[in-house]
């Protein structure tokens, strides 16, 4: 790069958002709307790395929250996000989507506590997130993916220590998928994916 190693200025963001918020006790939802933008950074073709445009979010959130059981809690949420490269001085970039920023992301969370079995709680949590791009051309994309995490966790006690016992199978589908991706023309990244694992601690609450 021919300025590798030189700073650019700060990047300054600017957002402006506006939300509803409705919670009764039992049940609950939030709705947000939002506009970002941000200065845009990217290798030219000259090989340097400078600031061009703009990467500009619009986007809109809708959660939904609540304990509609004494015994059962849950939290969902879905988001819609259009986030496009503007101003940059080129066509190849301009109006095209920011990497690695997909349209559609979604969750649900679940909680259930074993009224048999006192402190074990049974956990669940489904995360979608939709394609995206892997370079700001948008010619390589990267498919959408959705994973399930099933676990429990078991409030005890170790003599007088309150102690929580937790086990999580991550991806229990075994779904193939590229967790993250980004960088900038020539010099992207495919982070992949976590494989179907299990995982287990203790926490100790002093």
């Amino acid at each position: 790069m021919t300025n590798a190693g030189e700073a650019l200025s700060p990047y300054v963001s600017k957002q402006s958002e506006i939300g509803l918020k409705y919670d009764n006790g039992t049940v609950g939802s939030s709705l947000a709307i939002y506009h970002t933008t941000q200065p845009r950074a990217y290798v030219n073709d000259a090989n340097t790395f400078v600031e061009a445009g703009e990467n500009r979010h619009q986007g809109v959130e809708l959660t939904v929250f609540g304990s509609p059981a004494e015994n059962l809690r849950f939290n969902a949420g879905v988001s819609y996000l259009d986030a496009k490269q503007t101003d940059t001085g080129s066509q190849v970039f301009d109006g095209k989507r920011v990497i690695g920023i997909p349209k559609l992301q979604s969750n649900f969370n679940l909680e259930y506590d074993v009224a048999s079995i006192s402190g074990l709680t049974l956990t669940g949590d489904v995360i979608h997130t939709g394609s995206r791009y892997a370079d700001a051309a948008n010619t390589l994309k990267v498919d959408s993916y959705t994973t399930l995490d099933l676990g429990a966790r078991y409030r005890t006690k170790l003599g007088k220590q309150d102690m929580t016992l937790k086990g999580v199978v991550s991806n229990v589908t075994g779904e193939d998928y590229w967790q993250s991706v980004g960088g900038y023309p020539g010099q992207g990244y495919l982070n992949a994916g976590e494989p179907t694992s299990v995982k287990v601690s203790a926490t100790f609450d002093f």
